[in-house]
């Protein structure tokens, strides 16, 4: 499967989920200056149009390399709820900050 430039293994999903969710609270706070994240259509629509997708659950992560940073990790949900992990899964957020828009209602 070739990936895009959002496309991640489920290897490095797992990574940085469970990042997320073992990272020490003092740490996490550190996170919380990220207000929101950005994938564009190239990058959800492939997630999308997979066969037997019906939704798309977004999890927490944190990219530890470097300066650690809150992202979501995305990925298809079949009609049964499941997780569709041997499919495509997204990541490679674009973070606010320090990519904001110039006003919105929503950072206010």
């Amino acid at each position: 499967m070739a990936l895009n430039n959002h496309q991640i293994s489920l290897e490095e999903a797992a990574e940085l989920t469970r990042n997320f969710r073992t990272l020490p609270v003092p740490q996490l706070a550190s996170l919380l200056g990220t207000k929101a994240c950005l994938l564009p259509n190239d990058a959800i629509q492939p997630l999308l149009d997979q066969p037997g997708c019906v939704s798309v659950r977004f999890y927490f992560g944190v990219k530890i390399e470097g300066t650690p940073q809150l992202t979501i990790v995305a990925v298809g949900v079949d009609a049964n709820g499941n997780d569709m992990t041997t499919g495509i899964i997204v990541d490679r957020a674009i973070g606010c900050p320090p990519d904001c828009p110039e006003q919105s209602p929503l950072l206010e």
